[in-house]
């Protein structure tokens, strides 16, 4: 029996989203604009949040000075062939240290940038 493409695709990205659930780091996916539409249990744990509450919430909210998420993104949009990633530590809302952030972009067929996956480190002071 033959399945539908939108249910083997939707299985495909069920099976992603689990794999990015169990990852041991917290993780983030993000529109252009830094809108959240994804994160991981390790996320919720450590920015202590809700997944259905944080979702189409801006993960510049985060932390305390917004415009250095807007600036980290926009440098995640134009990298250098070569550069997976950038990377940039970014002080805390919740007054507990800073957090290092590594944000990658993820492309579209033609290879603009569509959305962002957005690696955090552990809180450091």
């Amino acid at each position: 029996m033959h399945r539908s493409k939108e249910f083997r695709d939707r299985d495909h990205e069920d099976w992603y989203r689990g794999v990015l659930e169990r990852f041991p780091r917290p993780v983030f996916l993000t529109d252009l604009y830094g809108r959240i539409s994804f994160e991981n249990a390790a996320a919720r744990t450590t920015f202590n949040t809700t997944g259905a509450a944080r979702a189409g919430t801006a993960l510049h909210l985060l932390f305390i000075e917004p415009s250095a998420m807007t600036d980290l993104l926009a440098d995640a949009a134009i990298l250098d062939a070569g550069k997976l990633a950038v990377q940039r530590k970014l002080p805390l809302k919740t007054g507990k240290g800073s957090i290092m952030l590594e944000i990658a972009p993820l492309l579209d067929e033609e290879g603009r940038p569509s959305s962002f996956v957005v690696l955090a480190g552990a809180p450091c002071a």
